[in-house]
């Protein structure tokens, strides 16, 4: 059986976007909200105590080599001084959602032109002072980075959530049948230009 959510983009500003991503978010059951300036995007994301941690996501390293591999390319900075491939195993969804969005961004940017691409993010947490799930992400976009910071925004909320909803399926059991697959590596795996993405398949 398959859910089909068909979300419709509307980008005639940012404040309709952010909006309608919200809205995405509760059906989700979590939320993020954006702020922006000159030197930076702010995500402020608010995750269930279910979801904190890949180590309750045990396939998504395996998802992530399938649907995005160049990710495990980017320098990650942590306290054990582990690379990005060993890190994901047990690291905090927002660091995980922050991997995504820079890679996304670099690959709008190179699609647009760009020679060389860098982009830096950084994922902080008090839950002493805020409340336990409470992710705040910092990437530093700046205001030439808006037509691309949207889409990469898009295509990381799609592949955050099929990680969500999939990373505790064996991919190497047939859990997913062929056509599943290969759907999924189409809609997911390489960043378009166009805004509007096609019905987007849940198995539930």
């Amino acid at each position: 059986m398959y859910k089909y959510f068909v979300v419709l983009f509307l980008f005639e500003t940012r404040k309709n976007f952010v909006r309608m991503i919200k809205n995405c978010y509760q059906l989700k059951r979590y939320k993020i909200s954006i702020k922006q300036n000159k030197k930076s995007s702010q995500i402020k994301m608010e995750m269930p105590l279910c979801c904190l941690s890949t180590e309750h996501l045990p396939f998504t390293k395996t998802i992530l080599n399938i649907l995005l591999p160049h990710i495990f390319r980017g320098k990650c900075f942590n306290d054990g001084e582990l690379p990005f491939r060993i890190e994901v195993e047990n690291t905090e969804t927002g660091h995980l959602f922050e991997h995504i969005l820079l890679e996304y961004l670099c690959d709008y940017k190179i699609k647009l032109g760009a020679k060389t691409v860098t982009f830096c993010g950084e994922t902080q947490w008090n839950w002493k002072k805020e409340k336990r799930g409470i992710f705040n992400i910092t990437v530093n976009t700046c205001d030439e980075d808006v037509d691309i910071f949207y889409p990469a925004l898009e295509k990381s909320i799609e592949l955050f959530d099929f990680i969500l909803e999939n990373g505790q399926r064996n991919f190497t059991n047939n859990t997913f049948n062929n056509w599943y697959y290969l759907l999924a590596v189409d809609f997911l795996a390489a960043p378009r230009l166009d805004l509007c993405p096609p019905f987007f398949p849940i198995r539930l």
